[in-house]
């Protein structure tokens, strides 16, 4: 199976960072770490000790942002730092899929599926069908069917996929700044992420063992929405 590397955003959670790290690199020793403080504590002698790449970084940048937030354009400026945080970190990495690591994931053992998108994950929802069609009127490319989003904790990212279509910058900024006349709401990173994939004809899709449950459940392989040691 394919080496991945990591990209893990943090905060103030300390005892869930630390067994998202410590269950990611059991199963994979050798992988590169981007290990990211959003704004919070000093995770320095963490990364030392899981071997991560650290990037202390002094402003915040959110993975949600309410309609209010999108309304008054307040997202803007904190989504395109975002994705410069994220390109960096990408950068840094000699893997070719990345898994998108978060505090509530939990990796019980070795992916063994194949990774036969560029972006890989749980999707059991749509994009609105109205956004697809709203957006297929300026996008000619996309075709007006049911596309599903991924890209939240335990998701795997195509490396090269996300960066070529991040130096889109007349879809990323398309993006930020119509988002409400699309047809969306509330704007999240991966629904965000997703949409931007899409638009650069990249495609989206599952890999077997990658779902959400709150409990420990060695069914998966990589778990999301695991709260055990949230605080």
């Amino acid at each position: 199976m394919k080496n991945i590397g990591a990209y893990f955003q943090c905060y103030k959670n300390p005892k869930a960072t630390y067994y998202c790290l410590e269950n990611f690199r059991r199963h994979y020793p050798d992988s590169t770490i981007v290990l990211v403080s959003d704004n919070g504590y000093n995770y320095t002698e963490l990364a030392n000790y899981f071997r991560c790449i650290y990037i202390h970084d002094t402003v915040s940048s959110r993975y949600i942002y309410t309609i209010d937030d999108v309304k008054n354009g307040s997202h803007i400026e904190s989504m395109n730092h975002l994705i410069n945080r994220v390109k960096q970190a990408f950068m840094l990495c000699n893997e070719e899929y990345i898994m998108w690591l978060e505090d509530d994931v939990r990796v019980n053992r070795q992916i063994t599926d194949e990774f036969r998108y560029d972006l890989n994950g749980f999707c059991p929802n749509s994009i609105f069908p109205h956004a697809i069609q709203n957006l297929s009127n300026k996008y000619p490319n996309l075709e007006r069917k049911n596309y599903v989003f991924t890209g939240h904790g335990g998701s795997v990212y195509r490396r090269t996929a996300l960066l070529e279509s991040f130096e889109n910058k007349n879809c990323v900024d398309d993006l930020l700044v119509n988002w409400l006349q699309y047809g969306f709401y509330e704007m999240a990173q991966d629904l965000l992420f997703s949409t931007l994939l899409i638009l650069n004809n990249k495609t989206i899709g599952p890999y077997n063992g990658h779902g959400d449950c709150s409990g420990e459940d060695t069914h998966f392989s990589v778990q999301h929405q695991y709260k055990k040691y949230y605080t």
